[in-house]
């Protein structure tokens, strides 16, 4: 059982319609310049970041004034446990707070950042 493959024109088609941009680049270097976004939404790419600090960092500075971010984490690779991204955070305004459902396996984390200034 696979990924259904949606064929690319269509894709884009779909995608105009909806409003959605999508941004495709290495998240902890990707040049998003002055874009600021109101909602991120990001699942499984931290598990694939060489850097999730980095990754977290580049991702939440271009977060707009009272967006929201949910980014799933790796409890293994958790940036979050670092004091340093916690200042970080701190510094630019962006509190968070986890989300843990039942349902969720153990090795799967969310947290939703919000900042607020």
């Amino acid at each position: 059982m696979g990924c259904k493959q949606i064929n690319e024109p269509k894709k884009k088609i779909r995608q105009e319609e909806l409003g959605v941009k999508t941004h495709v680049g290495i998240a902890e270097t990707y040049k998003w310049g002055k874009m600021e976004f109101d909602l991120i939404f990001s699942v499984q790419a931290m598990a694939h970041a060489i850097n999730p600090g980095q990754m977290l960092k580049n991702t939440l500075s271009h977060l707009d004034l009272n967006g929201e971010a949910f980014i799933e984490i790796l409890p293994k690779r958790n940036p979050l446990k670092e004091n340093e991204m916690i200042s970080w955070l701190q510094k630019q305004g962006i509190e968070f707070e986890t989300i843990k459902k039942p349902e969720m396996p153990d090795d799967e984390i969310a947290y939703k950042f919000t900042r607020t200034k």
